[in-house]
């Protein structure tokens, strides 16, 4: 199996100082309105959880993260709804998880549970039954993602 080379997060949101500051605070003072399920699960007011940081860092590929209209732009012929998480390889998107299995997961950890699931799902198929879909190094990710959980849980000094 070939390794992940690229991991794409769009987030439902607009790019921008303004913007951030607005999203921040719809996010803490209206939750049930915010837009992006991404965002609400992974961003705090301090900027990224370090679970969801430490995560995508064991995942080991490249990352590029992306505001609505940064995307649109840059893929005008994907139309699905936002926020979306996609695998690229060979200059194609693969969608690893939609809107609604984003907002689904219920916090960082079903998040982090549904992206690791979806990416063994798609490991299991060999390249010749399911053309388009990329092959996964999942070697070690399950191990990785372990360590990475640890250590983004507070330790205790006894």
């Amino acid at each position: 199996m070939k390794p992940i080379k690229k991991l794409i997060l769009v987030y439902n949101a607009e790019n921008g100082a303004f913007n951030a500051i607005a999203s921040t605070l719809h996010r803490v003072f209206s939750p049930s309105t915010y837009e992006c399920s991404l965002c609400f699960y992974t961003y705090d007011i301090r900027g990224m959880s370090l679970k969801w940081k430490n995560f995508l860092g064991a995942l080991g590929c490249q990352l590029e993260f992306y505001y609505r209209t940064e995307f649109r732009t840059a893929n005008p012929q994907i139309a699905c709804e936002l926020p979306a998480i996609f695998i690229e390889d060979e200059n194609e998107l693969t969608l690893l998880l939609s809107a609604e299995k984003i907002r689904g997961s219920g916090d960082v950890d079903g998040l982090i549970q549904n992206v690791l699931a979806k990416l063994e799902v798609m490991a299991s198929f060999p390249a010749n039954q399911e053309p388009g879909l990329p092959l996964l190094n999942l070697d070690s990710l399950e191990n990785r993602a372990s360590a990475a959980q640890q250590a983004a849980e507070p330790r205790s000094n006894s």
